[in-house]
């Protein structure tokens, strides 16, 4: 069941409502996670003090969470949501890239890519439980998408 009126140029917030809302009419119980970049940390302090944390930097090639000042109405939605804050790295949301692009032929950009990292980076912890990621974003730079498929990571 879709949510009329929210489309992909509404971006990440309106990916985070159709999420929870779907969540809320599955009736599935499930612990939806957000992902962020450890250079761009600014939501994972905001989800941990329960409130806005602004940073200095957001230093990530991952443009869809490269958040210095959280969002009044995205921060709520992510405190009322989810259960927890996954943090990645930079070579990890790269090879996240290369993983999407060489099994499945997805494009994804590095917030598209993150889940899937941090999956990776936890996969202990997810063993044996049903996951779902999202893929989304496939908004990147042919620059940037030229150097993760040749083996580097972006600097940003």
């Amino acid at each position: 069941m879709g949510v009329r009126g929210e489309t992909s140029r509404q971006g990440d917030r309106g990916q985070r409502r159709i999420a929870l809302h779907q969540k809320r009419q599955s009736g599935l119980q499930c612990s939806p996670r957000h992902v962020s970049c450890v250079f761009a940390s600014s939501i994972a302090q905001s989800f941990e003090a329960g409130r806005p944390r602004p940073t200095s930097t957001a230093r990530t090639f991952a443009d869809g969470v490269a958040c210095r000042e959280p969002q009044a109405e995205a921060l709520e939605i992510i405190l009322n949501g989810a259960a927890g804050i996954l943090q990645v790295g930079e070579d990890e949301v790269a090879e996240a890239i290369r993983i999407l692009y060489t099994d499945t032929h997805n494009m994804a950009e590095g917030a598209g890519a993150a889940p899937l990292a941090a999956l990776m980076g936890e996969r202990e912890r997810f063993r044996g439980q049903r996951v779902a990621l999202i893929l989304t974003e496939g908004n990147i730079d042919m620059p940037v998408l030229r150097q993760i498929l040749s083996g580097k990571t972006p600097v940003d």
